[in-house]
């Protein structure tokens, strides 16, 4: 999996789920790639500063499962570096 950095050096998930949604939709913008803050709702929706996408948008979905995606994955990471999980083999 490929992470983008931003110039601090910390991972920039906006960014990465940016990247990775692109071509899911014709829509020419979309509050995942734009560079101002980003609100989820709790019906789902994502909002920027300029545009609000419905949780049905087909980018919304992606960013949705793409962000539980990266935070089980950094939490397995959490578990494994403190000792709280081990690897089987």
């Amino acid at each position: 999996m490929t992470y983008l950095v931003s110039q601090s050096g910390t991972v920039s998930l906006q960014a990465t789920l940016s990247a990775s949604s692109a071509g899911l939709s014709d829509m020419l913008h979309h509050p995942i790639t734009c560079q101002s803050k980003l609100w989820l709702h709790e019906n789902g929706s994502l909002e920027c500063e300029h545009h609000k996408a419905e949780p049905d948008d087909p980018r919304t979905r992606a960013c949705i499962d793409h962000t539980i995606a990266l935070l089980l994955l950094e939490e397995a990471h959490r578990r494994f570096e403190d000792g709280s999980i081990a690897l089987v083999r």
